[in-house]
């Protein structure tokens, strides 16, 4: 029998197919109310000299042999992936051509390529689900949320972080007491806000845009919000930076069934690779600007909170300019998981 592969749209322009990173021109995309100016890659500093990215990228684009083939993944050449979309700067949807932008797509498209595989991707609504459509990895997940299958490699943190205008820094209990710090009403960041351990006084706003424009325009002293969320929007001004993460954060990354040992240790040796040849540095720089990994070093020590089941912050939207001014280089539609024998 002769097996067909359904890939619609799997990169939605040969300019962006799975190369080493998008080095975006300078343009404008919205987000939420505001219309914002992204930076081009190559003028953020990754802290990596210029032979070391050219050595990365030389080692990348590299055409490489498939490492891995059926039964230890699903099917031949292809890296099924399982997404679950989510908002900038994870996934977001770009309305214009109904495709998937994001770090998570990013990522899991260089893992795809590092495989020597192309990358096939799959709506999915959790881990159970995600073995149910019978992925072979399953993207920004965490091992709590994924007791089925293993976390082979973190690249995400989930938690709340203050942002403020000024060069990068972690916060002290002493510098937020009695300060105005701006939020997204409803959100998780606001109910975490209520409940840390020192006086502040909260101003909501209907989108985190919005708090950040107050940020900007001086009538809030400082931003809380979903870290990564925040760390989108602050790169896009030139004065607005990382102020340090509340609380212990939740490791996310990439992760493979628990009966699938043999893809595991794959995908942790490729995943490690990635790291090595600075290529996740790459990615991570062009959604978050500077964003710290958000471990002990920078958490504010002396500030305690609990965080709730409150919703998430209203997501900025969603509109992504399909012309390469945003981060990421991939643009990619999500599918069925099924094949056709």
């Amino acid at each position: 029998m002769t097996r067909t592969r359904n890939l619609r749209g799997v990169i939605a322009a040969a300019a962006c197919a799975l190369s080493l990173v998008a080095l975006p021109a300078c343009g404008t995309v919205q987000v939420g109310p505001y219309t914002i100016e992204t930076k081009p890659l190559d003028s953020l500093d990754t802290g990596m000299t210029t032979a070391s990215v050219a050595q990365a990228q030389t080692t990348s684009r590299t055409l490489m042999s498939p490492q891995v083939s059926s039964p230890i993944i699903a099917h031949d050449g292809v890296l099924t992936v399982g997404i679950t979309p989510s908002t900038l700067p994870y996934t977001c949807l770009d309305s214009s051509t109904n495709s998937y932008r994001g770090l998570d797509v990013d990522v899991a498209a260089a893992l795809a390529e590092e495989l020597g595989l192309e990358a096939r991707f799959v709506s999915v609504s959790g881990s159970d689900d995600a073995l149910a459509q019978g992925v072979d990895v399953y993207v920004a997940t965490s091992a709590v949320s994924a007791p089925d299958m293993r976390v082979v490699g973190t690249y995400e943190e989930t938690a709340s972080a203050f942002f403020r205008k000024g060069s990068h820094t972690v916060l002290s209990a002493a510098d937020l007491e009695g300060k105005t710090v701006g939020v997204n009403a409803g959100s998780n960041s606001s109910a975490v806000l209520d409940r840390l351990s020192v006086g502040v006084t909260k101003r909501e706003f209907d989108t985190v845009n919005e708090a950040f424009a107050a940020l900007e325009s001086g009538t809030v002293d400082y931003v809380l919000a979903d870290a990564y969320m925040g760390a989108y929007i602050a790169h896009t001004y030139s004065d607005i930076s990382f102020a340090g993460a509340v609380g212990e954060s939740v490791p996310k990354g990439i992760a493979v069934s628990l009966a699938n040992q043999e893809l595991q240790t794959v995908v942790e040796d490729v995943f490690l690779r990635m790291q090595e040849n600075g290529r996740m540095t790459l990615l991570r720089k062009s959604w978050l600007g500077d964003l710290p990994v958000l471990d002990q070093n920078s958490q504010i020590a002396d500030v305690s909170a609990q965080a709730s089941a409150a919703p998430a912050e209203a997501a900025p939207a969603t509109d992504a300019s399909a012309d390469g001014s945003t981060a990421g280089s991939n643009a990619v539609t999500l599918e069925a998981a099924t094949t056709t024998e």
